[in-house]
């Protein structure tokens, strides 16, 4: 069946190379121990989890039964791993161990529910373009130095304020219009930091294609604010290789890269 779902990736970063280090043992316990948060945080949210993928999971919101509410709660569900994995983490530092860091990703759209696989096993699942772009999404965070990655179609269906900021325009495999990449930074008591500030800035310049303007507030968040320092290197290099003057800001994805189209 064909229904409209949000779809939730979220994976750690660097987790095979911190297995590599690990006992086997303790490799499958920070795991074990890491899903148990993250699940029941989807389950309070009412959402169903798909699969797990290796050190990811993929959860749906919304596909199994009608939640007008559910990127909303989709939503929810992010903000609140990252709070979980913030209390988790304070206990690794406690005891002297790595911190975990995650990427989320979402996205809304309509899908193809139902049971799928092979005469012998089968198992409930969905997808779907926003699959696809969720997936991408959750990868995407670390390019961007940020936590969680929304596209456009999950914030338009939000009827609650949270705090987000617009970062980029992207064409995704798969996908034929540009996808809009939104963070979202917190609930409507969310407040921006200096570097935030300088960022929401510095966007709005480089969008007009005002590179000079936009490294000048780049460069003023750059040491508190991740996103300025990405946005700032590549302002730097649009102003030695200047795009076309019909350029649209469109980045494409490429074998895990982003490149100017």
């Amino acid at each position: 069946m064909r229904v409209k779902a949000t779809i939730l990736f979220s994976d750690i970063r660097g987790f095979t190379r911190m297995a590599d280090s690990m006992a086997a043992e303790k490799a499958v316990e920070l795991l074990n121990d890491y899903f148990t948060r993250m699940v029941d945080v989807v389950l309070e949210e009412q959402g169903i989890l798909d699969k797990y993928i290796g050190d990811g999971l993929m959860a749906v919101f919304g596909a199994l039964r009608v939640q007008e509410d559910g990127a909303l709660r989709a939503v929810g569900a992010g903000l609140a791993m990252e709070k979980k994995l913030a209390g988790m983490n304070q206990e690794r530092e406690r005891n002297g161990l790595e911190p975990i860091v995650i990427g989320v990703g979402i996205s809304t759209g309509e899908v193809i529910a139902g049971n799928i696989g092979s005469e012998k096993r089968m198992d409930f699942t969905v997808i779907g373009d926003d699959v696809n772009i969720a997936s991408r999404l959750s990868k995407l965070t670390k390019s961007y130095g940020v936590t969680i990655l929304i596209s456009d179609s999950t914030e338009q269906e939000l009827g609650e304020p949270f705090v987000t900021r617009p970062i980029d325009r992207v064409s995704i495999p798969g996908k034929k219009d540009p996808v809009e990449l939104i963070e979202l930074l917190g609930d409507s008591r969310y407040q921006l930091s200096e570097g935030q500030k300088y960022f929401s800035r510095g966007i709005e310049a480089y969008r007009e294609k005002d590179f000079a303007a936009a490294c000048d507030f780049f460069g003023k968040g750059a040491e508190i604010d991740p996103l300025c320092r990405v946005f700032l290197a590549r302002c730097q290099t649009l102003m030695e290789d200047p795009p076309h003057p019909d350029w649209d800001g469109v980045w494409a994805l490429e074998r895990r890269e982003l490149v100017r189209i």
